[in-house]
């Protein structure tokens, strides 16, 4: 009998294109490309469009019952840092806690968003969350490819589960993708806090862009500056000269992928968290 996850569906999408890999497991293990194109942002306004879109994609009969997972670019997710209330005993204190947080950050209520969590009763965890009619709208698309749904996570929740174990101490961790870097300040081993920038070309030519940036994170949140960033998504060949004070900036899925530099931004965000990745 084949197994469920000999073969499955990889669906990376972000404002400017969606991808899709088939990915094939076993001894002749294979990564094809379906899909891998632009398209205007306004389709994600679309529901209807952007299903539509997904569907023929993967309207071939040999795609049916893949399992599928689909990873986000973080700029279409939110994340933030919760701390549990100081008498939580229950998962519901701890979502309580985040819908606040939530509303006291972005100024809005959580109703038209999906809030996923490492949830914690005793120590601050992070959260993020997904516009509901884009979780509908993938749910739709998938329920009607037959294609049954196994995750839909943002690029920075797949790259940190799968990389969070090789961070080093006193180290950070970073997600790169084309517009945005978003980072995770460590602080005795924990996850303290994560921040988004825009990648500007000031932060692609300058190192010391980003490394002002960090200085800057230290000094708000009030922990030590940490001697390294290990990053997850594009090198960036500037950002390997020695800083000042020596803060080391290196990547955790380098050499891992043979294809890495030849792939396109679509195909490094459907490839996330991947083996060998």
């Amino acid at each position: 009998m084949r197994n469920f996850f000999d073969r499955s569906l990889r669906i990376g999408l972000s404002r400017q294109g969606l991808t899709v890999l088939h990915i094939k497991r076993g001894r002749r293990s294979a990564t094809t490309s379906l899909s891998d194109h632009r398209f205007e942002e306004c389709l994600l306004k679309s529901p209807e469009q952007l299903s539509g879109h997904i569907c023929k994609i993967l309207a071939a009969e040999q795609y049916r019952r893949l399992a599928t997972t689909v990873i986000l670019s973080n700029d279409l997710a939110r994340f933030w840092m919760v701390t549990p209330p100081a008498n939580a005993t229950r998962l519901l204190d701890c979502k309580a806690a985040a819908d606040l947080r939530f509303q006291a950050l972005y100024g809005e209520p959580s109703t038209t968003w999906k809030i996923a969590a490492d949830w914690q009763i005793v120590q601050p965890f992070l959260a993020s969350a997904i516009p509901q009619t884009l979780l509908a709208t993938l749910q739709h698309a998938c329920l009607a490819c037959r294609l049954p749904l196994v995750e839909i996570a943002p690029q920075f929740v797949a790259a940190w589960n799968r990389s969070h174990s090789l961070i080093r101490k006193n180290a950070w961790f970073g997600v790169v993708d084309c517009d945005l870097i978003t980072f995770a300040a460590l602080h005795q081993g924990r996850l303290h806090a994560v921040r988004s920038i825009p990648l500007a070309e000031q932060a692609i030519t300058d190192p010391a862009y980003l490394h002002d940036h960090i200085a800057r994170e230290v000094l708000r949140l009030q922990i030590p500056m940490p001697t390294e960033m290990q990053f997850y998504g594009k090198k960036r060949e500037n950002w390997c000269i020695p800083t000042a004070d020596q803060l080391i900036y290196s990547w955790l899925d380098e050499g891992k992928t043979a294809t890495r530099v030849a792939q396109t931004p679509g195909l490094a965000l459907a490839s996330t968290g991947l083996a060998g990745t």
